[in-house]
């Protein structure tokens, strides 16, 4: 059994089938076809409502790297570690406890930005320069109550 009762039922009905042996009858090999692409579009549902949830600290989250190599993930992975910089400050402010080095935080920059890609390859610069401007302010307004 799965999380998902959907997807139960019709891998119960699929397997029932299976069991009962498949007689080369085409109204029962149509509904066995019906039945396979069913599963496979919610299976593709559930995919991506994973990717739409936020992403937790801690938490362990499987990531399906992306088949093909686009211009946004070139831009992140191909940022050099002075580029890096203000990023990792962003992120210390925001709480990372990332070294002072610049192969620290060229990583640390490279795992946020990478994260926020791989959950939503469309908005990833606009979530993640949010978050990212948050923290800042954050810090900021934190300071100025001091």
């Amino acid at each position: 059994m799965t999380e998902y009762p959907m997807l139960d039922d019709k891998l119960a009905t699929l397997r029932n089938a299976i069991e009962g042996g498949v007689k080369a009858d085409t109204m029962q090999a149509m509904k066995l076809m019906e039945l396979v692409d069913a599963i496979g579009e919610q299976f593709k549902r559930e995919v991506a409502d994973a990717a739409a949830e936020p992403i937790i600290a801690g938490a362990v989250k499987t990531r399906i790297y992306p088949a093909d190599f686009t211009d946004d993930l070139q831009w992140i992975l191909g940022l050099m570690c002075f580029q890096c910089i203000s990023y990792a400050q962003a992120l210390r402010k925001g709480g990372r406890s990332i070294a002072t080095k610049a192969e620290a935080e060229q990583a640390a920059t490279l795992d946020y930005l990478l994260r926020h890609y791989l959950r939503d390859p469309e908005n990833w610069r606009e979530t993640a320069s949010a978050e990212l401007r948050a923290m800042m302010s954050d810090s900021a307004t934190a300071k100025e109550g001091a």
